[in-house]
């Protein structure tokens, strides 16, 4: 997601090739980051413990995969 940390980065790197490195395609909305925290926030996740949720768009994922051509 864009943010005032990142976003000279961005703009430094451009978007397009930015997000390459992101299998869905494009860089994450703010509005994307609601499902997951109100899922952590609710009931829903009573039972959840000890995980992390990644809502990145496969970065990571990614990121593990060019760590393995290397």
């Amino acid at each position: 997601m864009e943010t005032d940390i990142n976003k000279d980065i961005l703009a430094e790197m451009g978007h397009a090739n930015f997000n390459q490195w992101i299998p869905i395609g494009r860089v994450a909305q703010t509005d994307e980051m609601l499902g997951p925290a109100l899922f952590l926030a609710s009931d829903a996740a009573s039972y959840v413990t000890g995980t992390t949720l990644y809502a990145d768009g496969g970065y990571l994922q990614n990121l593990v995969r060019y760590r393995l051509e290397l």
